[in-house]
């Protein structure tokens, strides 16, 4: 009985000196403090998350050069830009006009503005005896060009035309024949405007999504940040301790 006690005894002091296995602390929460890191005393990890927003666009056009503030959006002037729409419709001038980029030349147009008729003068062989008068290239003078019609007299056969005074005063103080008519022109200068047109751009970003775990390259529509999560280190992933209890 004795040698059962004295054996239960050995076995009780050796328990009260064995090794009291503790587990590894565990890993602590993912944060972004990362001031541990250089602590001796931890051992850390780390991961990658990202989050992502995007970029809306929307473009307004105008004739008048001046941008529009847009509530929650921001202009984008590298986009803005302008162009020139021509009209279909041409003008036309009796003079050139001065070019620029909405007022460009296209070509002329010669345009009749009237008639000229060809007066022939004539002299009688018997002066102021119209009876006697005679449409003979022997007595044609001279000729000229009057620019419209002009009230007239006629006398004797009905051949001889006796103009008004208003014919005489450039120069045909006798009877005159009419001879040819012609149509006067003149030349036009064609030019076709443009319409100055301004197209502004506008762009905003949605909000930000959520962080989930993954890589990425940083840019204006991704944002990227790193986590760290901690615990104490124990080279031999244990803590032993010595239970020195006495009975």
């Amino acid at each position: 009985m004795k040698k059962i006690i004295t054996l239960i005894m050995a076995i009780i002091m050796v328990l009260s000196f064995a090794p009291l296995v503790i587990a590894a602390n565990e890993w602590s929460s993912w944060t972004t403090d990362s001031s541990k890191t250089s602590d001796k005393n931890y051992e850390y990890q780390t991961k990658t998350q990202v989050s992502t927003r995007t970029k809306e666009t929307t473009a307004y056009e105008t004739t008048d050069y001046a941008y529009i503030n847009v509530i929650g959006w921001t202009t984008d002037y590298d986009l803005s830009y302008s162009y020139v729409v021509w009209q279909d419709n041409v003008s036309y001038y009796d003079t050139p006009q001065t070019e620029n980029v909405y007022f460009v030349y296209v070509g002329s147009r010669q345009v009749a503005v009237g008639t000229q008729t060809y007066l022939y003068r004539y002299y009688s062989p018997t002066y102021n005896d119209f009876s006697t008068w005679q449409r003979d290239s022997t007595y044609i003078v001279d000729g000229r060009w009057v620019s419209s019609y002009y009230p007239y007299d006629i006398y004797g056969s009905g051949q001889a035309l006796y103009m008004s005074d208003e014919i005489k005063n450039v120069g045909s103080d006798y009877p005159c024949w009419k001879g040819e008519t012609r149509t006067v022109y003149k030349t036009q200068y064609g030019y076709r405007r443009g319409e100055v047109h301004y197209v502004f751009y506008y762009y905003r970003y949605t909000d930000w999504s959520e962080w989930t775990d993954g890589t990425a390259t940083e840019s204006e529509t991704t944002r990227v940040r790193t986590l760290y999560r901690y615990r104490i280190k124990d080279p031999d992933l244990h803590t032993v301790k010595y239970n020195y209890s006495k009975n």
